[in-house]
């Protein structure tokens, strides 16, 4: 089986899409179960009570009050294969799950389904969201006037809640990835009935997705300044480095020496009292040394100055990840290693490693979500653009 899971990835770039949406089709197919109108699983919301906090608050509680909280709390629970339904003849409604609207008469099925993807597309690309971010190109192009980054419209994966989440602390690790595994369900929805959701994600998550191999242009594709930084730190040599980022030694000296000349300034101040208490013909003495000496100290307060603002920036064995609030240790205390010439290589090599998979425990996750509604196997065959498209339907006319 696993033989031939790796057969049908690597011959997707050499199958025509058609063929391979028969597949998938035929595999839909065979994995359905007849699901009366009466059995399908329920969805109960209460808009106009959604209405009316989001008019009072200005937003609606991601977890709690959203239209991906209501279905968080309730779709996980249900039997999965109830939420692959066979594909109906004639015009009946192909749905997963049903809404039940509180306080509304809605006549249909297909309606409210389809409004609700739409809805939680939307939700999951506004601020308050806790599964997607956007690019660090897109924060980039923010400051920029003409720029010519790469994905400025697009969204990737939150590596962990937000510190602006004022209930972030409820939130555990393996909750949060509970809430991608609920994502991919809805994904597996989108695959097996057709509806679509509204979302701009950025190739570097669909790629991930279909373990389709991510590579250094990836990451560039979606955050170009830090690609750059890796790649100037590697080709960097030694003064340039230590220019940038210093030594252990000039660090311990920065330091020394801004200590020191906080004791010399009290010393100076020191000197100048006992030279009060002479008498006045050294008074007189001391002010013309003093004149003549004003350009001299003048120029070495200047030259501390611009010593004092060349301040060097340590690199450690630590970096941030696409939210650009997660920071992780590329080793073990990585936070307390000190990045050198020496070790460069290692660190550049490290922070691609970890970037390029810093998104896979939430991939997993959104694998297994997708697992309950459409076997995961069945996905092996597809490229990164039609799996795209068989959930966000086609991005241009």
């Amino acid at each position: 089986s696993s033989v031939s899971n790796v057969l049908c990835h690597d011959a997707q770039s050499v199958v025509f899409s058609r063929i391979k949406f028969d597949f998938l089709q035929s595999v839909l197919d065979q994995t359905s179960k007849p699901v009366e109108v009466t059995e399908r699983p329920k969805l109960l919301m209460d808009r106009m009570k959604m209405s009316r906090i989001q008019l009072a608050n200005g937003e609606l509680d991601f977890v709690t009050q959203s239209n991906f909280g209501h279905g968080l709390s309730q779709l996980p629970h249900v039997d999965k294969f109830m939420m692959r339904p066979t594909r109906p003849l004639g015009a009946e409604p192909f749905v997963s799950f049903e809404l039940q609207l509180m306080g509304q008469f809605v006549e249909g099925a297909a309606g409210p389904y389809r409004q609700y993807f739409n809805d939680v597309g939307k939700e999951l690309q506004s601020p308050q969201s806790l599964l997607l971010c956007r690019t660090p190109n897109a924060m980039e192009a923010e400051h920029k006037v003409n720029t010519d980054l790469l994905n400025t419209n697009k969204f990737v994966l939150r590596p962990s809640i937000p510190n602006s989440y004022k209930h972030k602390e409820r939130i555990s690790e393996t909750e949060h990835l509970k809430m991608f595994e609920f994502l991919g369900l809805l994904f597996g929805c989108c695959v097996r009935t057709g509806v679509r959701m509204p979302l701009d994600i950025a190739s570097f998550v669909w790629k991930a997705i279909v373990h389709e191999q991510l590579g250094k242009r990836d990451l560039m594709a979606v955050d170009r300044t830090f690609y750059e930084l890796l790649e100037g730190i590697r080709n960097m040599n030694r003064t340039e480095f230590v220019d940038a980022f210093g030594d252990d030694v000039d660090l311990d000296i920065l330091y020394d020496d801004r200590n020191g000349r906080n004791d010399n300034d009290d010393e100076e101040d020191d000197d100048d009292d006992v030279g009060d208490e002479d008498g006045d013909d050294q008074k007189s003495e001391q002010e013309q040394e003093e004149k003549g000496g004003d350009a001299v100290r003048s120029k070495s307060k200047s030259k501390s100055k611009s010593k004092k603002k060349k301040k060097m920036t340590p690199l450690f064995f630590t970096t941030t990840l696409s939210d650009k609030e997660t920071s992780v240790d590329l080793k073990p205390n990585g936070s307390m290693l000190r990045v050198t010439f020496e070790n460069r290589f290692e660190f550049v090599d490290l922070c691609y490693e970890a970037r390029l998979a810093e998104h896979d425990p939430l991939i997993d996750a959104i694998r297994r979500g997708i697992d309950k509604i459409v076997p995961i196997d069945a996905l092996n065959v597809l490229n990164w653009r039609e799996l795209e498209m068989l959930i966000c339907g086609k991005k241009e006319i």
